[in-house]
């Protein structure tokens, strides 16, 4: 049996061009096709006027 899988990941820009996790998702292609899908909340703290900036552009 071998197991494989699909990941996703969407970044924001932060502080200092570091790179902050903003949506996650995993799909099974395996057998089930089971996904999974996360969202997450970042600080507006860690980020400077730079990234701020080319986020909202983004």
């Amino acid at each position: 049996m071998s197991s494989s899988a699909i990941v996703d990941i969407q970044c924001v820009l932060g502080a200092g061009n570091k790179y902050m996790i903003k949506e996650m998702s995993v799909v099974d292609t395996a057998e089930t096709w089971a996904s999974q899908h996360w969202i997450f909340k970042n600080s507006n703290s860690k980020q400077d006027d730079k990234s701020r900036k080319t986020n909202k552009w983004l």
